[in-house]
Formats: C-alpha cells, structure tokens, sequence
C-alpha cells in the first residue's frame, strides 16, 4: 500500500504540472523553483497554449501522454510527446472529446476513453445551477499505436465508462468512490445521475484484485 501511495502522489504531481497554462512561443522553457522549494529542481515547462492535463508517464519513463485543448479546441483531445517535449502526436481521432491515456506495459501502444462514437461534437458541459459537478459523457475505451495507428475501441456500454488505469501485473484495480451514508445523500446522487452528473466530493481510495 505505500508504494501505492507514492505512485499515486507522484501522478498527481505530474498531472499538477501539466495543468499549467501560458502563452508564448510554445518553447520547453526551465522554472526556478520557489523559495525554500527542496524537491523539485530543474523544472521545466513542457507545453504551451490551451488546457493541458492528466499526464501520465510511460513504463520506461520516456513518453507521456495527455489530453489537450490544444490547436484552438473547445474540448480535450489525447497526445503523446517525449518527456523532453519532442516528439508531439495526437493519438486520438480529433472528433468528440477523450480523457485519462494510460501507456500499455511495453510504452508502445496505450488506451484512453473517447466520446467520438457517440457524437462528433463535443458533449454539452453541465448545468452551472446544479453547483460543482462533473457531467457523465458518453466515453468508451479505446487502445490505439503510439504514433496515432490502429484505433481500436474495448467498450460499447453507452455510458460512462473512463478513467482507466492499468497495474503493471494487470492484478490490482485502484478506484475512486463516494458510497452514500443515508437516504439524503441517495436521493441527491440519483437526482443527478438521472441528469448524467456527479458531484465529487468525499470519495475515498480503494484496491481490489
């Protein structure tokens, strides 16, 4: 479980970082780190423009892989690049909108959720009224090459369905959930899951084989 939780801190860190928006020339720029700051040296800025997010390292520790607004687009699409910032390649189709790349053991081929079955379009974003909440596109799972070939999709169940990780054993499921305490809370999730929302507050780390 420790190593668990590093790895998880870890990702995080780096999703933190790719999260960070400027303008410029689009150069891999170094940062000094702040005052005091004694773990994090050399850091250097890897893209530019647009949202740029949930990055995830391959096995090797030489790609990663994101999802991007990029290129003027109103919704997110999946890349790849180097970790020195070269080798940029949009491994998703371009249409709809996709979320959450994880590399396959051998770094050579990956997977991520895509909506693009379901609609071209981005999906709606939700209701502002409803508060802070996530809406529940229509996402399937796809695996696709590293440079961008052999799209194939793994789900067809019309719902949801993303944010996949993979352990290298492929023994250990990790999943976030919020299982409601009292009849309050079940009847504000199913008034939103009837909405196609969620609202992600209070969910716990799980593990199961």
């Amino acid at each position: 479980m420790k190593r668990l939780q590093v790895v998880f801190a870890a990702t995080c860190i780096v999703a933190a970082f790719s999260c960070h928006r400027a303008s410029g020339s689009g150069i891999v720029a170094t940062h000094s780190p702040d005052a005091g700051e004694r773990h994090f040296t050399s850091i250097r800025q890897l893209t530019n423009g647009g949202e740029n997010a949930e990055a995830y390292f391959s096995a090797d520790g030489k790609w990663l892989t994101f999802q991007s607004t990029r290129e003027g687009r109103t919704c997110d699409q999946q890349y790849v690049m180097r970790v020195d910032g070269t080798g940029l390649t949009r491994v998703s189709n371009g249409l709809g909108k996709t979320t959450c790349g994880w590399f396959l053991p051998d770094g050579k081929r990956l997977f991520f959720a895509s909506s693009h079955a379901h609609d071209s379009l981005c999906p709606p974003r939700p209701d502002p009224s409803a508060g802070y909440v996530w809406g529940l596109d229509r996402f399937d799972i796809y695996t696709v090459d590293r440079d961008g070939s052999d799209l194939k999709r793994l789900t067809n169940y019309d719902v949801y369905t993303a944010e996949g990780v993979l352990s290298p054993d492929g023994k250990k499921i990790v999943y976030r959930a919020h299982h409601p305490a009292d009849s309050t809370q079940l009847a504000e999730y199913r008034a939103l899951l009837a909405r196609n929302m969620i609202r992600p507050s209070r969910v716990e780390l799980f593990v199961m084989n």
